[in-house]
Parts: C-alpha cells; structure tokens; sequence
C-alpha cells in the first residue's frame, strides 16, 4: 500500500475539496514493500481487478519520490530479486533509491521485539536518508537511541 501510494498515479480522490494537494508522496521509505501486484506478483489475485493501476512495479516514472527500502533476504512473499530490479528501474529514470537487503532475516526483521540491531541499523539509516534529502538537519544521535531501545544491543 505505501509503495502504490507513492507511486501510482490517479488515486487522487476526485471529490477532494483542494484538488491542489496530492495523495502522492514526498519520499518513500519502505519495509519489505509489495512492488509487483502482476500476474508473477505478490496478491495478484486479491489485486487483479485494480492491476495494473495500484501495481508500484508497472507505474514507475521520472516524477516517483525518492525511496528506501529495507528488504530481508528471507522475506517469504516478495523475492529479493523484485526488490532489486524495481530498486534499478528506479534508478534508470533518475529517482533517488537505495536498497538494503539484510541477509537471512525474514519479513519484519526491522521490529525492535525481532531484532533490537536490525531496528537500530533501519532507523539510522532512515535518518542518514532524510539528512540527504535535507529534512532533517542532522544525523540521529546513535548512543542515546540505543539507551532507549527496550532490549540491550548485542554487539
């Protein structure tokens, strides 16, 4: 749902009031995303009616956010594979992308209550992301999010 609502086009509401303001997103920042809702995709059968409308995978273009995307290498429903390639048609029409695969872990890795060192790795990276978008002035200070984590790191 997030990756379609950046960026798929025309799911604008056409009885919104300030037609000015778009749905679509600023950035993107995704966790093992759904990017191809076709035929070889994920849910295409829950989705075959709207495809390839809501399908992020058949909707890329120049105008897309910026994204990034945290992806684990065991994730049952989305192949890495599709992560990669949406990561460099991305890339081909000038879209800002990064990518980060994380070895062995399944989908939903990022969760503090999975792993406190993949969420803390996802979170600092987010950051890094939105400081080089300039949303953020400055980078997270890591010391003093790891003292709130609700588990200890193990290093």
């Amino acid at each position: 749902m997030a990756a379609t609502t950046g960026i798929c086009e025309g799911l604008d509401d056409p009885g919104d009031k300030d037609a000015t303001v778009s749905s679509k997103a600023n950035a993107l920042l995704l966790f093992n995303p759904v990017y191809d809702n076709g035929p070889e995709g994920y849910g295409h059968e829950r989705a075959k009616e709207w495809f390839p409308a809501i399908s992020p995978a058949h909707n890329i273009s120049k105008d897309d956010p910026p994204t990034i995307v945290f992806f684990g290498s065991k994730d049952a429903l989305v192949p890495v594979s599709t992560a990669k390639k949406f990561d460099v048609d991305l890339k081909a029409v000038g879209v800002k992308s990064e990518v980060w695969i994380y070895e062995g872990q399944p989908h939903g890795f990022f969760n503090e209550s999975k792993s406190p060192a993949s969420f803390m790795d996802t979170v600092l990276k987010m950051d890094a992301f939105l400081v080089s978008l300039g949303w953020l002035e400055d980078h997270a200070d890591a010391e003093k999010l790891k003292s709130l984590l609700k588990k200890p790191l193990k290093e």
